[in-house]
């Protein structure tokens, strides 16, 4: 290529993207009159195109424009697909920040441990000293996480541990110290019996020392602390609302060799072979990888021993005794089975009588046999489906569903997420035709029987309710089954009245006689002057409410009240059945 035309191009380009020049316009001026060329007429649009090239700042703009829609419309094409099916909820709300990954530079080659469960992560160096970073406003409280009192600094501390909105620290004089929020008992002296909800920090860690040399762990939750020693003494502290489980574990002092808080449980470890949580079916699977498929928890042990357990909000890794590191699935989970036509109506086939479909979004969620027959082929080769049964019997892979997300009115975040979804996972409560859930809609007299019938396993009914305004209803044998049971009775005129509005005090009083009709035992009581409105509890609920607030199933209404004769909602009635649940 010449030098001319060479150059010629790169004027060219200069003008795409800088414009014209003066000297650009007098060449062209002097060339027409060489020429004895007359003016160059040319169209309005000719001339306003001429015009914007000539403008520097009008076709930077441009290109500018240009890049940003490449950016927008093509650039996610070749981009990694985003997915929102996972949220860490401890870390919902909060701005936009690359300060939870800034580990402060003098703590980076010198750290003698980390910790960290919700914005904000605690550093602590081999010489004692404590570092914080992170997103360490606490909400609206004013609170700086990050502002470490002055007796920590000028102490040398052993070990730290961060929940959700506090720090603990141990000195290695022995003394704990703490900050953050501590309004829900996070650290420091509260009365038992002014709020019998909170567990007090022990006078020995408040007005004493512990031996340091001695702790095997320290661990904080959701305003809750544990610290345990390495002969199994546990001092464990905070707000029990937030783990149903918390005074079970705490009934294992000098019986623990590790524990540990998700966002919803205590979990512990006793005696190596499996995590206690005291619910069945709590994290007794494991798997030695994420791609690996989950496997009963005591036959991937097979004879291996647990030897330490690190919890994030839902999920729980442990150590065994021979150095493998694996993650236990929580198996209450539902899941979605897709079989074809061939396999439904195989005779001896675990997928006999399920419901035929192409679609794993329309395959049904209860399919538990399949589930397991699933595992069960799958372990036997390798984690994988043979050909044969992929081809002929399932058509999609086996998918995890969240039953909640079935519901366009639930929240994911709110205080009733985790006790509805424990109420859909096992069958307690259905949703409406419309797609939604309600929880806030009033709870009714038929939707109690209903639900106390299904959690004692819908047993077979032979007769029928003698209440005369019963229909031949969806909800006829739960109603026959309870009134049997007498966990329900009729009022002063013999009937049921089975769409009425349930009280909080009524809906309270029919779980006390369930519980009664299921032998569970219903002597522990507690103390209901705590409540601000106690004396608006009818005499006949008087007893059974004691007993729901001694075992924590009613944890009051905020204010410090019952509220008894509120009616009670779908939401409440489903947190209530979580922690009746949680005692059998």
């Amino acid at each position: 290529m010449s030098k001319k035309n060479s150059s010629a191009k790169r004027s060219w380009l200069g003008r795409l993207f800088f414009g014209g020049s003066k000297g650009l316009a007098d060449d062209i001026e002097a060339k027409r009159a060489a020429k004895n060329d007359v003016e160059e007429i040319v169209s309005p649009v000719k001339q306003i195109v001429r015009g914007f090239m000539e403008r520097k700042l009008a076709v930077g703009a441009l290109c500018v424009v240009i890049a940003m829609f490449l950016l927008v419309f093509i650039g996610p094409l070749f981009m990694t697909t985003y997915t929102d099916t996972y949220t860490e909820v401890t870390q919902a709300n909060l701005p936009p920040t690359m300060s939870m990954l800034s580990v402060p530079s003098e703590l980076k080659n010198d750290i003698k441990m980390i910790d960290s469960y919700g914005s904000f992560s605690v550093g602590l160096s081999n010489a004692g000293k404590v570092y914080v970073w992170g997103a360490t406003g606490l909400g609206t409280t004013g609170i700086d996480i990050a502002d470490i009192p002055e007796e920590v600094q000028n102490e040398k501390i052993a070990w730290v541990a961060a929940g959700i909105d506090h720090i603990v620290a141990v000195g290695e004089n022995g003394k704990v110290y703490a900050w953050g929020a501590n309004k829900l008992g996070q650290y420091g002296y509260f009365d038992p019996a002014v709020n019998p909800n909170i567990a007090p920090e022990p006078d020995e860690l408040l007005n004493g020392t512990i031996d340091a040399s001695n702790i095997k762990k320290i661990t904080c939750g959701y305003q809750a602390t544990a610290i345990l020693m390495n002969d199994g003494t546990l001092y464990m502290w905070g707000n029990k609302n937030t783990y149903q489980n918390f005074d079970t574990v705490a009934t294992l002092d000098g019986k623990l060799t590790d524990i540990d808080f998700t966002l919803n449980y205590v979990v512990a470890v006793t005696d190596g072979n499996s995590v206690y949580t005291g619910k069945r079916g709590l994290y007794d699977q494991m798997r030695d990888n994420m791609g690996s498929a989950t496997v009963p928890l005591r036959e991937f042990l097979n004879g291996r021993k647990i030897t330490s357990i690190y919890a994030t909000s839902k999920t729980v890794c442990a150590l065994l005794d021979d150095g493998t590191v694996v993650d236990i699935k929580d198996d209450t989970k539902t899941y979605r089975v897709a079989v074809n036509e061939y396999c439904a109506t195989l005779p001896g086939s675990v997928f006999e009588n399920k419901t035929p479909v192409q679609n794993v979004n329309e395959a049904p969620i209860d399919n538990i046999s399949a589930i397991e027959a699933l595992r069960a082929i799958g372990k036997a080769n390798n984690g994988k489906l043979p050909l044969d049964l992929t081809e002929r019997c399932v058509k999609v892979e086996l998918v995890e569903e969240d039953p909640c997300e079935q519901y366009t009115d639930l929240d994911a975040n709110a205080w009733y997420a985790e006790s509805v979804h424990f109420a859909l996972v096992n069958g307690l409560f259905v949703g409406f035709g419309d797609g939604t859930f309600r929880p806030e809609a009033a709870l009714s007299r038929a939707m109690v029987a209903t639900v106390l019938y299904r959690q004692a396993g819908s047993p077979a009914v032979t007769g029928t309710s003698t209440f005369p305004d019963l229909k031949d209803d969806w909800y006829a044998d739960a109603v026959a089954w309870a009134q049997e049971a007498k966990v329900v009775i009729g009022d002063d005129k013999g009937l049921f009245r089975p769409d009425d509005d349930v009280t909080r005090e009524e809906m309270v009083t029919m779980l006390y006689r369930f519980a009664a009709s299921q032998n569970m035992d219903t002597t522990t009581t507690g103390d209901l002057s705590n409540f601000t409105d106690a004396s608006s509890v009818q005499s006949y609920a008087t007893e059974p409410m004691t007993w729901a607030v001694g075992n924590g199933i009613i944890l009051g209404m905020g204010n410090n009240e019952l509220a008894p004769r509120e009616s009670a909602t779908r939401a409440q009635f489903a947190a209530i059945t979580a922690r009746l649940a949680a005692l059998k």
